[in-house]
């Protein structure tokens, strides 16, 4: 199988999924899935950040003070986004400050 052709396979499998969760008209979901779905966002952010924790060894350090500045913004705002831009601002200060 060629390189191409899986990736044509897992676009097309994707599209499809997604599709199909636009033309099906479902009126209501029960309320396990609706307490089910509310936490994947966060869930999938979390194992984001944290195997992007590993990628470059020696910037542990800051992206641990990064994220804590995150975390901290995020607690006393209740702004998920303005967490993320605070701590990727924080991340790339203390990068170009401690830069060699």
């Amino acid at each position: 199988m060629t390189l191409f052709l899986l990736f044509t396979i897992a676009t097309g499998a994707a599209f499809l999924w997604r599709f199909a969760g636009l033309i099906l008209k479902i009126e209501h979901t029960s309320a396990f899935w609706e307490r089910f779905l509310r936490y994947v966002p966060i869930s999938i952010f979390t194992a984001l950040v944290v195997s992007s924790l590993y990628v470059a060894p020696e910037l542990l350090p800051l992206k641990i003070v990064a994220l804590v500045v995150a975390a901290v913004v995020m607690w006393r705002t209740r702004q998920f986004g303005l967490g993320v831009v605070v701590g990727w601002t924080t991340l790339l200060i203390l990068n170009m400050a401690l830069a060699k």
